[in-house]
């Protein structure tokens, strides 16, 4: 039996996560088999989750899902529970702990992030060591490297890495707590070498479930699209901002635990270390344009960038300040598209938060190089999504559709 935990399962990385891992199980795939043999383990998948699943806005198929699978309902953030599920009462160890719980929204405050990025991190890989997990897969982002000019790259050796935000230096709230995160992680790695740490840092995440990555320019994209305008970008259009499925993401820890729990068995192994890290983007260099492409396609609308003297002027205003002229175009008739369409309570917001990547994107390109996780013996990891893909977008706004938390204009015209 191999013995999985996922810990937050709702969010649109953790419920692809979850999804993938059933559909092993269900196809009896030796993905996750804790050893090196090819024989077919059993696989039984908890998720500990904060809110109800009769509660949850997921799809149909993501909550089938679910309901096949362990889910208990509790806070993450008290150690007492976490110390419960870890130390299960069968007294075998689990094999593999997905720590999900930390992709957050941006625009918290730093009291919610060290909680739930930076304290429960800690609290997870402490409680992991102390009870024999096998792999503790912890979700970050690539947003934690400090570089603007060059793809960010991860790596086996730290050395040949590209270079990380001192937390004291790193441009927002969001991203100091992530980078504290992984500090933190490195110190109990050294600390417990008989834990076993995988960091997995993704690119722009985008695909079913999204509600806060590229859903926000979706949305900018569906009123641009109701008042019959272009939807006008700003940004160069070559400025970078890679891209990556949920699928894959999903895909990419799975196969990143299974390749460094097999590490211990091999008398010369790839990598010595207790804890690696990988970047996972796709590697269809998508760009400022290319996402701008993608959205107006998804609609059936026209894109146009404005000229370099509004961006240059763009790219001296304030963050918030370029917010606040974002947020002032598109709230407001996106809650008439919602009123019109009797949709009282979606939680769905063009807001653009000074932390998202894409707010950012004139000061901060984002690209990140996610080929080392293709390359790395063993592996033998292929993206199933190596580009943007417009279907997906428009099918995700479907999805919300059906959910009730997208206004139906489509049908309208």
């Amino acid at each position: 039996m191999t013995n999985v935990l996922v810990i937050g399962g709702l969010s649109c990385i953790a419920s692809a996560l979850v999804a993938h891992l059933c559909q092993l199980r269900n196809d009896k795939v030796d993905a996750l088999d804790s050893g090196l043999s090819k024989s077919l383990a059993p696989l039984s998948i908890t998720v500990i989750e904060k809110t109800p699943l009769d509660i949850a806005s997921l799809p149909a198929s993501y909550i089938e899902k679910l309901k096949t699978v362990k889910y208990i309902v509790g806070n993450w953030n008290r150690p007492e529970l976490l110390e419960e599920v870890m130390k299960r009462q069968d007294g075998q160890a689990w094999d593999y702990v997905f720590n999900c719980a930390t992709e957050c929204r941006f625009g918290q405050n730093d009291h919610a992030y060290k909680r739930d990025i930076l304290d429960l991190a800690v609290n997870i890989a402490n409680i992991a060591g102390k009870n024999n997990v096998g792999v503790l897969i912890h979700l970050s982002t690539a947003r934690v490297y400090n570089t603007s000019n060059t793809k960010r790259k991860s790596a086996i050796s730290n050395a040949e890495s590209s270079p990380c935000f001192d937390a004291t230096e790193a441009p927002n709230s969001y991203i100091k707590y992530y980078v504290l995160a992984e500090e933190r992680l490195s110190e109990i790695s050294e600390a417990n070498p008989s834990l076993s740490i995988v960091v997995i840092r993704p690119a722009l995440p985008y695909g079913p479930v999204d509600r806060y990555y590229v859903a926000p320019l979706l949305m900018m994209g569906q009123v641009c699209h109701s008042k019959k305008e272009n939807m006008k970008v700003l940004w160069e259009r070559g400025l970078p901002v890679n891209t990556v499925h949920v699928e894959d993401i999903a895909r990419a820890m799975v196969a990143t635990a299974k390749w460094q729990r097999d590490q211990v068995g091999i008398t010369e192994p790839i990598s010595k270390a207790t804890l690696v890290k990988f970047n996972v983007a796709d590697l269809g260099n998508t760009t400022n344009e290319k996402i701008a492409e993608a959205v107006s396609k998804a609609f059936g609308i026209k894109k146009s960038f404005h000229d370099a003297i509004i961006n240059a002027v763009a790219k001296r205003m304030h963050t918030q300040d370029l917010t606040d002229e974002v947020n002032e175009s598109f709230l407001g008739p996106w809650m008439e598209l919602l009123a019109n369409s009797n949709i009282p309570d979606s939680p769905l917001t063009p807001y653009l938060d000074q932390e998202h990547p894409y707010c950012a994107l004139g000061a901060h390109p984002f690209g990140v190089d996610g080929s080392l996780i293709t390359k790395t013996p063993g592996l033998e990891f292929a993206y199933k999504h190596p580009n943007l893909e417009y279907q997906v977008l428009k099918a995700l706004v479907n999805e919300m559709i059906t959910l009730r938390l997208w206004p139906d204009t489509q049908s309208k015209g």
